[in-house]
């Protein structure tokens, strides 16, 4: 389900947990949440969106090096037989 809810508050504002329905489904209170491709978290800070961030880049930039250097070895190889 697509729908959930997060109460903002400041971390040490103790709330207690929101059960709410609609149409007989439950809607789930969540820590954070994705919305129009940005993530957002009950403190309504940047973190949770920026380190959703920085693993994609990671992950990324991973793939890209490990090509790069499959690329470099095969390289070498082919000169060395030559």
């Amino acid at each position: 389900m697509k729908t959930n809810i997060i109460k903002c508050s400041p971390s040490h504002f103790l709330c207690s947990h929101l059960i709410t329905e609609h149409n007989r489904t439950t809607i789930s209170e969540v820590p954070e949440t994705k919305f129009l491709g940005v993530q957002i978290d009950n403190h309504l800070n940047w973190k949770c969106h920026i380190d959703r961030i920085l693993t994609g880049m990671y992950r990324h930039l991973k793939t890209k090096v490990s090509y790069f250097i499959n690329v470099l070895k095969t390289c070498a190889c082919v000169c060395e037989c030559v």
